[in-house]
């Protein structure tokens, strides 16, 4: 709120942030990496010039964003109710320090006051991570419910980080029905603005998804339903994903704005016929 920004903002002004301690920085590292909403956090974080209080190359490409936009959605296509007993800081890590050299990474460990244990746990992570993926592209795991039965075992930091890393050969064996694939289809084509249904839909969408948006459905509906334990996913998975999907992908009109209509409206409009 307005009174909020005014207390940053005077913060900011006496340069307070330069009397954070490492303990400090260790633990807001810590609160960081279990926030749902990891790639819009450090966008923010990065405008607001405040990334570099754990390692001044922490900006532009060194940052990550495009990794850490993955592990949001990632963290969005896990089904509500589904238990990832996880970890979240080997995770968080290994994103945000994967584009760091060694020294880099060094002095943001040291500056954030990191132990020995965080350390090892993000060390060994993608080792973890790609032991679990042989298992799953073993020959005896033919169905998806034999695949569900060893993630649903595995540690939650090491499915997400497939998830950003290997998501593609992650799911490849999940079947999608031609309704779940009709459903993508319709729902893609109606985002354009020349194939928008005639009315409001047509009138507010600028520019609209392009064929990659169907791509990232369907991987997006099989991961959902395997982390769900079923043998496919549905159009009730298309419709819950509409939206973390399309609304990067598409962008509205002045005369949206002038309606005051916002993507959430014209998404759920689009997403309707489905339901």
């Amino acid at each position: 709120d307005e009174r909020t920004r005014m207390q940053y903002d005077n913060a900011r002004e006496a340069e307070m942030q330069t009397r954070i301690t490492p303990e400090a920085l260790g633990s807001e590292l810590r609160h960081m990496a279990g926030e749902p909403l990891s790639a819009d956090l450090m966008r923010t974080l990065d405008e607001e010039k405040l990334t570099v209080l754990y390692s001044p190359t922490l900006t532009g490409a060194k940052l990550n964003l495009a990794n850490f936009t993955k592990l949001q959605k990632a963290r969005q296509l896990v089904p509500f109710g589904t238990d990832l007993k996880m970890n979240s800081l080997p995770l968080f890590l290994s994103v945000l320090l994967e584009n760091l050299n060694a020294k880099d990474r060094a002095a943001l460990i040291k500056n954030a006051m990191l132990d020995r244990a965080e350390v090892n746990a993000w060390q060994k992570l993608e080792g973890a991570a790609k032991k679990l993926e042989r298992e799953l592209k073993a020959d005896k795991l033919k169905k998806a419910s034999q695949l569900y039965q060893v993630l649903i075992k595995a540690a939650g930091e090491q499915v997400l980080w497939l998830m950003v890393y290997s998501a593609q050969r992650l799911v490849r064996r999940v079947p999608v029905g031609e309704s779940v694939v009709d459903a993508i289809l319709k729902l893609v084509r109606s985002g354009r603005p020349g194939e928008a249904p005639a009315g409001d839909a047509q009138k507010h969408i600028a520019w609209g998804p392009g064929p990659r948006a169907s791509q990232a459905l369907m991987l997006a509906a099989r991961a959902r339903a395997l982390l769900d334990g079923r043998l496919s996913p549905s159009v009730d998975d298309v419709v819950a994903l509409a939206h973390p999907v399309l609304r990067h992908l598409m962008a509205l009109t002045f005369a949206a704005r002038a309606d005051g209509i916002g993507m959430v409206q014209v998404i759920d409009r689009l997403v309707a016929p489905l339901l």
